[in-house]
């Protein structure tokens, strides 16, 4: 039950039961029981039984059942058992079993179980365990329980249960009962029952229940009862129940059994027992039972009982019972009972009973007592919507 508008940039996103009318520029998103009349840009996006009559620019994306022939600009968009082929403009959008390969133009956007390889324009829209690999324009779509991290172009997009990071100037995504007013820059990211006003530069990323004000810098980043005030630099950067949000090209974030391989640049971010080998970029982050080897970059990134030797780039990153001494670079990161002490670079990021001493860049942690961290860590217990 969102509203949103006279938007006149990148239109709005909205979920469920959303209104969206007046759009001018990129058009309306909606995903359940929604109306979309009267666009003149890019067209109308409805995912249940919608209807999209009179389009005049990018066309007409159903998701349920739809049809949509005789399309010669922007193309086809179908969600359920469709098909579009020979495709040259704008290409093929499908969301259940589709296939779309060979695609130059806009991509392929699959939603459930499709494979969208070897793009090289706007990339891959998947909804539900998908796979985009080797992207390089826009980046990669998801709709259900995914992740799309590392996006520098138009962003993410989720529906259910998402995270969208790292939006510089796609306009305002919503998920469930937001608020996003005033924003003039890359708009409001929101997950449930958030605030964000009056945001002027990279805007605000929440979780859950946050609050996040008077950022001018990368903004903040929060998942879990944080709080991140007047950070005006690198913002604040969380580790239980988290996610990485802000990425523009430390390449890829995954979260569950997914793989991606081959990377050269700003190299691997893997959750679950992922493995990533061969990397000379900025290495392999890791979160359980990982192993990652003869690193000469940024080092290696572990979460769990893991051990980072003889590191001399970013340092060593740690999640459960880790130790990290000495650190001169970008310093320690450690999630559950850790240490990190003598700090000189970019300090020292706990989440749960920490200790940060000695601190000269951003001493964010030092005012908050045990009291505070019990509360955080109950409510982490409870607030989580995995």
């Amino acid at each position: 039950m969102q509203r949103c508008k006279g938007m006149t940039g990148s239109g709005c996103h909205y979920d469920t039961m959303q209104r969206c009318k007046g759009m001018t520029g990129s058009g309306c998103h909606y995903d359940t029981m929604q109306r979309c009349k009267g666009m003149t840009g890019s067209g109308c996006h409805y995912d249940t039984m919608q209807r999209c009559k009179g389009m005049t620019g990018s066309g007409c994306h159903y998701d349920t059942m739809q049809r949509c022939k005789g399309m010669t600009g922007s193309g086809c968009h179908y969600d359920t058992m469709q098909r579009c082929k020979g495709m040259t403009g704008s290409g093929c959008h499908y969301d259940t079993m589709q296939r779309c390969k060979g695609m130059t133009g806009s991509g392929c956007h699959y939603d459930t179980m499709q494979r969208c390889k070897g793009m090289t324009g706007s990339g891959c829209h998947y909804d539900t365990m998908q796979r985009c690999k080797g992207m390089t324009g826009s980046g990669c779509h998801y709709d259900t329980m995914q992740r799309c991290k590392g996006m520098t172009g138009s962003g993410c997009h989720y529906d259910t249960m998402q995270r969208c990071e790292g939006l510089t100037g796609s306009g305002c995504h919503y998920d469930t009962m937001q608020r996003c007013k005033g924003m003039t820059g890359s708009g409001c990211h929101y997950d449930t029952m958030q605030r964000c006003k009056g945001m002027t530069g990279s805007g605000c990323h929440y979780d859950t229940m946050q609050r996040c004000k008077g950022m001018t810098g990368s903004g903040c980043h929060y998942d879990t009862m944080q709080r991140c005030k007047g950070m005006t630099g690198s913002g604040c950067h969380y580790d239980t129940m988290q996610r990485c949000k802000g990425m523009t090209g430390s390449g890829c974030h995954y979260d569950t059994m997914q793989r991606y391989k081959g990377m050269t640049g700003s190299g691997c971010h893997y959750d679950t027992m992922q493995r990533c080998k061969g990397m000379t970029g900025s290495g392999c982050h890791y979160d359980t039972m990982q192993r990652c080897k003869g690193m000469s970059g940024s080092g290696c990134h572990y979460d769990t009982m893991q051990r980072c030797k003889g590191l001399t780039g970013s340092g060593c990153h740690y999640d459960t019972m880790q130790r990290c001494k000495g650190m001169t670079g970008s310093g320690c990161h450690y999630d559950t009972m850790q240490r990190c002490k003598g700090m000189t670079g970019s300090g020292c990021h706990y989440d749960t009973m920490q200790r940060c001493k000695g601190m000269t860049q951003f001493n964010l942690f030092q005012s908050l007592t045990m009291t505070k961290w019990k509360v955080n860590q109950t409510t982490t217990k409870h607030s989580t919507f995995f």
